[in-house]
């Protein structure tokens, strides 16, 4: 069993927590696999950008599978930590994954949208 608390915890001090084999070792696979030509393609579209200044990668998903899966959605364990995180009644307004890489800057648990 997960512990929602010391998960809600690591989020806010270390900016993530892994949920180790919390899903299917398919379906993550099949994300890995998809996301690397996702990433692959953005980082060739934005070759150029900003070449001084650290990578952030912003790298919206299809809403497409494997990455809309209710398994990942719709999981209580990750609605719980949702609902820790932002409160009651959490919306998916963008769908997308903030990825680090080499020489990425640190960024503190914030929200992109204000409500």
């Amino acid at each position: 069993s997960i512990n929602i608390e010391e998960k809600t915890t690591e989020i806010r001090h270390r900016g993530f927590c892994i949920l180790r084999r919390h899903f299917s070792q398919p379906l993550m696979q099949a994300c890995n696999q998809a996301f690397a030509s996702i990433l692959e393609n953005h980082l060739e579209t934005h070759v150029n950008d900003e070449p001084n200044r650290a990578p952030k990668n912003y790298i919206p998903l299809p809403l497409t599978p494997p990455f809309y899966d209710p398994h990942i959605f719709a999981d209580d364990t990750i609605a719980a930590i949702v609902t820790q995180i932002l409160g009651g009644e959490p919306a998916i307004a963008q769908y997308a994954s903030d990825t680090p890489l080499e020489h990425s800057v640190h960024q503190q648990v914030h929200a992109d949208l204000q409500p």
